[in-house]
């Protein structure tokens, strides 16, 4: 993802559809004058009125036209939720940061605390999980991955060898290399990287490795 400088423009596109690129706003650059490439992704928000949407769309010198996200968050007047905002035909965009890509910056990983399963899932707060069964159970399934960023990596390891951690395939949001893999020991680990270019509008975690190291 790259990052422009001062980019707002205005856009004559209705409804839902892709954006067309139209003038720039006062003070401000359009895409092409800021340098944008084409089929780069870049963070957007969207204002129509009163209403607002922002996510991560992509560009193209070909119109030029800025494909929006899947994900779109919007706010129609009454809700803010996920959805594409239906555009009236006089909104403007605006090409900034998102509080999601502030995130992205690489940071050592905190020490890593005990993350409890929770019917069946687990928040991530670092890169370091240490995860551990619901109620202390002999064993306890791990099926989906909540919080994180779009190509955030995690090492995820058993709390205790006495207590087993199912990772599972394809129940939640989680897509392993076409086995479950059990962390039944200290010493096993599993890496994992969000991803939210799945086109399915959902993110998912997708497994780089596995080691069992476990005796």
């Amino acid at each position: 993802m790259e990052f422009l400088n001062r980019v707002k423009f205005a856009t004559s596109t209705p409804g839902t559809s892709d954006i067309a690129v139209g003038a720039r706003e006062s003070s401000f650059l359009t895409p092409a004058l800021a340098g944008a490439s084409n089929g780069e992704q870049y963070s957007y928000f969207i204002v129509d009125g009163d209403n607002f949407a922002h996510g991560v769309g992509t560009y193209s010198t070909s119109g030029p036209t800025l494909q929006r996200d899947s994900n779109e968050i919007s706010w129609n007047g009454s809700s803010y939720s996920a959805g594409k905002l239906s555009l009236s035909g006089s909104a403007v965009v605006h090409l900034a940061k998102q509080a999601e890509d502030l995130r992205r910056i690489v940071l050592p990983p905190p020490p890593g605390a005990e993350i409890s399963i929770s019917s069946g899932a687990i928040t991530v707060v670092g890169s370091n999980c240490v995860v551990d069964t619901e109620g202390n159970a002999a064993s306890d399934n791990l099926d989906n991955i909540l919080g994180g960023y779009d190509g955030m990596i995690v090492s995820v390891k058993a709390r205790s060898s006495s207590r087993t951690v199912v990772v599972r395939d394809g129940v939640g949001n989680l897509r392993l290399s076409g086995s479950d893999m059990s962390l039944d020991n200290v010493y096993d680990r599993i890496m994992l990287e969000r991803t939210d270019t799945d086109g399915a509008g959902f993110q998912k975690w997708v497994e780089i490795s596995r080691s069992n190291n476990g005796a």
